[in-house]
């Protein structure tokens, strides 16, 4: 039984329309930006973004609303119709609605009142659940927070509920809207945010060379339109894996990366390959969660690493958004067979074809889980 992605719709700093992020793809400067607020870099949206954000539910949480653009797009793009087919959710989001939260915080905090709408408006279940009703859908509609590695899981409980027959068309990825004050000093206290105001590259992502912690937060949202033996699909998900390692601390990974090594390993068994033609790892940018990636990469590859992709260096770290964004970046790999410019740090294009992308995703917890994509002409 093939499961097959149909279609897909994203926004975040590259952009909402498939030719601008596709064009952004290409070249070879970042998108991050200095935001004087917060006196650091974030990745926020630009003007085509935001136009379309400004286009759903004005009130709501900007997570919802983010979420709710990837949806629509990806139910536009392929062909679904919400009121006549049954379609599941499941859209990820490690934080949730922190800009709402921590309006309502204040507010309160300062002797106002709250809105009546709070609780179910800062619910981690409300963006789900928004977006079914917004787009009418019928099916079973969730959403869950497992760090940011909550995308990638959305994809493969999309999978597993679609090779069990819970489901025929599944809608899953992941949204996050972390641009906040709050958000930006929490991970400011973890002392891995990028502290340079004017560097080349402020975000450095899989660089094992670095002497600082250079994580940039961006924002943004991709929603995934999966079906079981679809008669198009833009790509097939050949593999699946999951690892879990012991925690040296909150926030930490273990050296050699074994949560990462686990889940490739599988997601590769799965697949029948023993190497795939890409990686897109996770790399936050940190010093320790890249060694510890590198490490893992080279446990399972050696010094025939495959070649690397990445977009945080480009677009930030979406948290749990970040899987499904890096999703997008390997459909666009397989079906354009277009190179994406990449820091020479990360590593070289690919010498001939590419016919299968492996994508990783990683999270507080001690949890990682990697996709294995497959082009459908391979």
């Amino acid at each position: 039984m093939r499961i097959g992605i149909t279609e897909w719709g994203s926004i975040s700093a590259l952009g909402v329309s498939r030719e601008l992020v596709r064009k952004h793809y290409q070249q070879p400067e970042h998108f991050l930006q200095w935001m004087e607020e917060f006196l650091c870099w974030g990745a926020p949206l630009q003007a085509e973004g935001e136009e379309a954000l400004s286009r759903e539910l004005p009130h709501a949480p900007r997570v919802v609303r983010l979420a709710l653009v990837a949806a629509r797009l990806a139910v536009e793009r392929a062909g679904w119709q919400p009121h006549t087919q049954e379609i599941t959710l499941n859209m990820a989001s490690a934080r949730g609605a922190t800009d709402t939260w921590e309006r309502a915080h204040s507010n309160w905090f300062s002797g106002g009142q709250l809105a009546a709408d709070t609780s179910p408006s800062t619910t981690l279940g409300g963006i789900g659940s928004t977006v079914s009703q917004e787009l009418g859908l019928q099916g079973y509609s969730f959403g869950h927070s497992i760090t940011c590695s909550g995308a990638a899981f959305a994809i493969a409980n999309a999978v597993a509920w679609l090779r069990a027959g819970m489901a025929t068309r599944i809608l899953a990825g992941g949204a996050e809207a972390p641009l906040t004050a709050f958000t930006v000093e929490q991970m400011k206290a973890l002392r891995i945010y990028s502290r340079e105001d004017k560097p080349t590259y402020p975000c450095r992502a899989l660089d094992v060379g670095k002497r600082e912690n250079t994580m940039v937060l961006g924002e943004g949202a991709a929603c995934f339109a999966l079906e079981t033996e679809p008669e198009q699909a833009q790509a097939w998900v050949a593999g699946l894996g999951y690892g879990q390692e012991p925690l040296p601390s909150a926030a930490g990974m273990q050296p050699d990366g074994q949560a990462l090594q686990r889940a490739m390993r599988k997601a590769l068994d799965q697949a029948g390959l023993s190497r795939p033609d890409v990686i897109i790892p996770h790399a936050p940018g940190t010093r320790k969660g890249d060694r510890a990636e590198r490490a893992a990469l080279q446990a399972l590859f050696g010094e025939n690493i495959p070649p690397l992709a990445s977009n945080k260096w480009k677009i930030g770290h979406t948290l749990g958004a970040s899987g499904a964004l890096s999703l997008e970046l390997a459909l666009l790999l397989l079906r354009d067979q277009a190179w994406c410019p990449q820091p020479g740090w990360i590593g070289q294009k690919p010498e001939s074809r590419m016919d299968s992308v492996l994508v990783n995703a990683a999270g507080f917890g001690g949890q990682a889980v990697s996709i294995l994509l497959k082009s459908v002409n391979s």
